[in-house]
């Protein structure tokens, strides 16, 4: 049995046009310089900035299109207190939330 739509009734609907396999990052980690979209990595104990290529955005992420290695490692807390060229202690996330003091946010 089919029942169209009538006068009142409505229907919403979304539609997937494109499926693609790119990885993407919380959209916070994210600075943006003019039209230059930039990342903090961890290198060697040194936060490096690397020029990304971003694409959707969705839900509080945002796909990298091109810029970064699937095994980059990118600063994603205490933004704010690190710098290009600085030295740094990388600490992963599955460490951190077992030991959050080690996060270094304290306050």
């Amino acid at each position: 049995m089919t029942t169209a739509l009538t006068g009142g009734m409505f229907l919403q609907v979304e539609l997937v046009l494109d499926e693609r396999r790119q990885f993407a990052i919380p959209e916070q980690v994210l600075s943006v310089d003019g039209d230059r979209n930039l990342v903090l990595l961890a290198q060697d104990g040194i936060a490096q900035q690397a020029e990304i290529e971003i694409g959707q955005q969705s839900d509080g992420m945002v796909e990298v299109v091109s810029g970064l290695d699937a095994d980059a490692r990118i600063i994603v807390t205490n933004l704010h207190r690190v710098a290009p060229g600085m030295e740094i202690e990388a600490i992963s996330r599955s460490r951190s939330a077992r030991n959050p003091a080690a996060s270094g946010d304290e306050g």
